[in-house]
């Protein structure tokens, strides 16, 4: 009889090892494989319970999480948002021609677009060294001459530039550099084929890599380059005379930095017709994210950077006029946008929840049993009561916003690309001039507010926690379109799951249940689709809390497609044609980021939340309780665990314990 192990993977923002084997404490833990002597170079690890070693789990929240300068991260969202719009293309079959011209296009568009943003993200910081070190606001002004301070500042850029290389190059090596299992190598296709998520050489382009981050610090020295060469040029030691006194010449280098902004723009415009002209509308009630994904992205990303390089200035007081007030005004108006789309977004949310309030007195389980005006049933709680009814109604409201949510974002973004392009091209709006002050207060407000959030957050690990969230999220993909985007810690995760299901199946002889939460759901699709065949027929899927529909297939449709899921099912392990021991999904109607995956309730089953048992009062005296360990049952009717603690559910663990009855037969 072959031994069964249950492999879990947590989600997003790390788990403690305890927890994610639901046991007492870090003692209750062994460690299998990884740490500082093996795999994971001390930051990854693959634990089992003291008590039962079937039961392991792979911990690598330490990726997103450890590193103490974590916050500053936030600062590389906007190359982060680029790299991930370049992931978000339409599937291939979905072109409008058999050919794939409209596929390179966009993909050398987003490199474009990447491109020219590091030139301006560059630019605009040139304006704030070299303009603060010209003007004398520093002791620099008493040193040396003007020429002499604008060289001083070029340098200062240049050398960011190099500390910027020095730290990617080095985690390239540790992230991008992770080589694959060379069984999962040999998987892959012939080479020159298109790579999708199941080839093994998805996560092994190194050279590539070194390749663009070299390319990117060249853009970024030869931009800074011509921004001190524009200010040489420009430059006087006494330019004219104001009320007596002699005037330095301005620079206007944050006029030169409206332009490469403006470049960056109209590359993502041109980004927009290519998706439009080059694919088909997807089918109807097909799950996608709402207007224009990539272009919404990648404006996001040039509209953040560029407000917070533009604000630091206004910081120091510089004003906006010309060309860099309609960055101001742009600023505003996107802002207005995303506060009327959110005001849209908080309408829909408030007649979504009326509509799931008067559902959970009236539509089936799982929303529990009517409840009645009573909270308490001799000792022990009965049902919901009217307050949980209505925080049940606000979560499963809350949990079906995602798609809806997306308008608010590529509103905001578009609003901000077609004011800036107009009034590039055509002059400023007048009657918009209110709006320049209102843009100045929200860059200026939004960068210090972030700065302090920053400071105060970087010296406390549960914020820095809170952060990381989001960066699980965003950080999936390779950096394959920005060498600046936060690392990628896929690359390190996926390719040691790999590794540990071959030692499993090949070297231990053991058959696997692979248990994944949230995004360790991605990580763990991302594994089996490139593990050869005869691993994964030795291989139970489950899944829970898994955003792989409501976000990964609605926003990366190309990698994320139905059709790669019922491919994976079938090479899962076959429990005599038992559809459910192949791949198993559970899911809460509360749960904002996991949903169903198939819309099949052969292989998918919804959990209350609230939990409806384990009750005691009918129970006999002498019957014993549930355990406390492992896995703390949850209390019945207590409160809403959403998106959170599923292997505490009854039901997946009683399937979880048939399941491996059956595995080791």
């Amino acid at each position: 009889m072959p031994e069964v192990v249950e492999l879990r993977v947590h989600g997003v923002g790390g788990s403690p090892p305890d927890a994610l084997l639901g046991v007492a404490s870090p003692a209750d833990c062994l460690r299998e494989a990884g740490g500082a002597d093996d795999l994971g170079g001390g930051e990854t690890e693959f634990i089992s319970r003291r008590a039962d070693r079937s039961v392991q789990g792979y911990v690598w929240g330490a990726l997103t999480e450890k590193p103490f300068l974590q916050p500053f991260w936030l600062f590389l969202l906007p190359f982060t948002l680029i790299n991930v719009s370049g992931w978000m293309h339409p599937p291939v079959d979905e072109l409008r021609t058999r050919g794939r011209g409209p596929l390179k296009m966009f993909r050398a568009l987003v490199l474009f677009i990447g491109a020219v943003f590091t030139a301006s993200y560059f630019v605009w910081l040139s304006n704030l060294i070299i303009n603060r070190l010209y003007n004398g606001q520093t002791w620099f002004h008493f040193a040396w001459g003007p020429r002499t301070r604008i060289a001083l500042g070029g340098a200062l850029v240049a050398l960011l530039i190099g500390v910027v290389y020095a730290l990617a190059h080095s985690r390239q090596r540790k992230f991008e550099g992770q080589r694959p299992p060379e069984p999962v190598v040999q998987a892959s296709g012939e080479p020159g084929q298109e790579i999708t998520l199941a080839d093994g050489r998805f996560w092994n382009r190194f050279a590539y890599a070194k390749s663009l981050l070299a390319a990117h610090v060249a853009v970024g020295l030869l931009s800074i380059a011509a921004v001190t060469a524009w200010s040489w040029v420009r430059s006087s030691s006494v330019d004219h005379v104001v009320h007596g006194h002699s005037a330095m010449r301005p620079l206007r280098i944050s006029v030169l930095a409206t332009y490469t902004t403006e470049v960056a723009l109209w590359a993502i415009v041109a980004l927009a017709l290519v998706q439009l002209i080059g694919w088909r509308r997807p089918k109807r009630g097909t799950l996608r994210f709402r207007w224009l994904g990539p272009a919404a992205a990648a404006t996001s990303g040039v509209a953040y950077g560029t407000m917070f390089l533009y604000a630091l200035p206004l910081l120091f007081g510089a004003g906006s006029r010309g060309r860099v007030a309609v960055m101001a005004i742009s600023f505003g108006i996107g802002t207005l946008a995303l506060l009327a789309a959110g005001a849209g977004l908080l309408i829909w949310f408030v007649v979504r929840r009326r509509t799931e309030l008067r559902l959970a007195h009236t539509g089936p389980p799982p929303f529990g049993v009517p409840a009645d005006d009573r909270e308490w049933d001799g000792d022990e709680r009965r049902g919901a009561t009217k307050a949980m009814y209505a925080r049940i109604a606000a979560a499963r409201a809350l949990s079906q916003a995602g798609a809806t949510a997306t308008v608010a974002l590529t509103a905001s973004a578009f609003a901000f690309l077609v004011s800036a392009l107009v009034q590039f091209r055509f002059g400023e709006i007048h009657w918009l001039a209110w709006s320049v002050h209102i843009g100045e207060i929200i860059a200026a407000a939004g960068t210090a507010a972030l700065l302090v959030f920053l400071i105060r957050n970087a010296r406390k690990p549960n914020e820095r926690r809170t952060i990381g969230v989001l960066w699980d999220v965003l950080t999936f993909w390779p950096r394959r379109f920005h060498p600046f985007g936060v690392r990628p810690y896929a690359e390190r995760a996926v390719p040691e799951i790999e590794a540990r299901l071959l030692t499993l199946v090949n070297e231990d002889r053991r058959r696997v249940i692979l248990s994944c939460h949230s995004q360790g759901t991605i990580l763990g699709y991302a594994a089996l689709v490139q593990v050869p065949d005869d691993v994964v027929g030795q291989v139970s899927f489950l899944t829970y809390g898994a955003p792989l529909r409501q976000l990964y297939q609605m926003a990366f449709p190309a990698y994320f497609p139905r059709e790669d899921f019922d491919r994976l099912r079938g090479r899962l392990f076959d429990d005599h044609g038992t559809p459910a021991s192949t791949w198993r999904i559970f899911y809460r109607l509360t749960d904002y980021i996991g949903t169903t995956v198939f819309g099949d309730p052969a292989i998918e089953q919804a959990v209350p939340d609230p939990a409806e048992a384990p009750l005691l009062a009918s129970r006999p005296l002498g019957a014993p309780a549930p355990d406390a360990f492992p896995d703390t049952p949850r209390a019945a009717w207590d409160d809403l665990y959403r998106h959170s603690y599923y292997n505490t559910e009854t039901a997946l663990k009683e399937w979880l314990a048939g399941l491996k009855g059956r595995m080791a037969r």
